[in-house]
């Protein structure tokens, strides 16, 4: 997930050329109106993806650091289970 918002955010995307610019296809293919207007379009949407991006960037690394505590926790718990297994094993 990490990597595909980090893709989005740099903006390093397949067909990044064509999305960039829709004014240049739409004068090629008729029937498609494109022009200025639409290169904003895009770039409102390339804006708003790259935010999408960076809220997943920060929502993994809370889950990141969630579960590094939670392991921390369970290790912690492991490590009084075995000391008093062993306290029963030896009295």
């Amino acid at each position: 997930m990490r990597t595909k918002a980090k893709r989005v955010h740099d903006n390093k995307g397949e067909n990044k050329a064509k999305l960039d610019d829709a004014e240049t296809p739409g004068r090629t293919h008729k029937g498609w109106d494109a022009g200025a207007a639409s290169n904003e379009c895009v770039a409102a949407w390339q804006k708003r993806l790259r935010e999408f991006s960076d809220v997943i960037d920060d929502a993994a690394d809370a889950l990141t650091k969630a579960m590094d505590k939670q392991i921390s926790e369970d290790y912690s718990v492991y490590s009084r289970m075995r000391k008093a297994a062993d306290w029963m094993e030896h009295s």
